[in-house]
């Protein structure tokens, strides 16, 4: 899919494999105005390097992400699915939290995440 401006494309996928979500209330808080805000001051063009770490992020490593999501859900590999949205994540913590770090960290999250008895269930 792409979105430029008021159009956005999308296409349809096909799973060749069960793919099983679990959808967790992490009992957080955030604002969702001030991250806003702090992501509309990274465009058009970034002032500094957490800026332009935001355009990267959400630019060249979300399209490398997504067409290999995309990749892995063709040939129904969910464990690579999971690993990139593992990847997805580290890309999130290191280039999006430091501009944000008062809403964008998620302390929750990566407690689930790391709940030994979960690793099982997680890609």
């Amino acid at each position: 899919s792409s979105c430029s401006g008021d159009r956005l494309d999308c296409e349809e996928l096909s799973l060749k494999s069960t793919l099983h979500l679990v959808i967790v209330e992490l009992d957080g808080t955030k604002d969702t105005t001030v991250i806003l805000q702090r992501l509309t001051k990274c465009y058009p063009v970034p002032d500094d390097d957490a800026q332009r770490g935001v355009h990267e992020l959400l630019g060249a490593i979300n399209q490398r992400i997504v067409r290999a999501a995309m990749a892995a859900l063709d040939c129904g590999d969910m464990a690579a699915l999971g690993a990139l949205m593992d990847e997805a994540q580290e890309h999130f913590d290191r280039l999006a939290t430091p501009l944000c770090p008062s809403q964008l960290t998620a302390p929750n999250l990566h407690r689930v995440l790391r709940h030994e008895p979960l690793r099982k269930h997680i890609f």
